[in-house]
């Protein structure tokens, strides 16, 4: 950091030495250019530095079901945090013994009664042709 100023305060010393010995000249624009660019590396480090004297961000832990629910939720008055979902430590129940025949859909079903049809009639022809 102490360099860019050092380097700067030279610039600006050569640059005003300059012009007051051999009037404004084209290579007088180029160092005021340099001297532009210095000084906004030398603010950038500044920057930089006094942001690393700053203590560091402790990280927070987000729960992201929580920001998607509440993302997606209509705005309401009341908070939405109010009437969640029980945690799974926390549910002591098992969950319920499902029947085979209810989880079975309109579509499987039929496919499954069309399939049992044609076995049906696979196992008739076969008895036909045996006899």
């Amino acid at each position: 950091m102490l360099f860019f100023l050092i380097v700067l305060v030279l610039l600006i010393m050569h640059m005003g030495h300059s012009l007051y010995f051999q009037r404004a000249q084209w290579r007088h624009i180029f160092l005021f250019f340099a001297n532009i660019v210095v000084f906004s590396c030398w603010r950038h480090m500044q920057k930089q530095f006094i942001l690393m004297a700053l203590p560091r961000p402790h990280t927070v832990v987000v729960d992201v079901e929580a920001v998607v629910r509440e993302y997606l939720s209509p705005v309401t008055v009341h908070s939405p945090l109010k009437d969640l979902p029980p945690k799974y430590e926390d549910v002591e129940d098992f969950p319920p013994q499902y029947d085979e025949q209810t989880m079975i859909s309109t579509e499987n079903q039929t496919t499954t009664d069309r399939a049992s049809a044609d076995s049906t009639t696979v196992q008739n022809e076969q008895v036909q042709t045996r006899q």
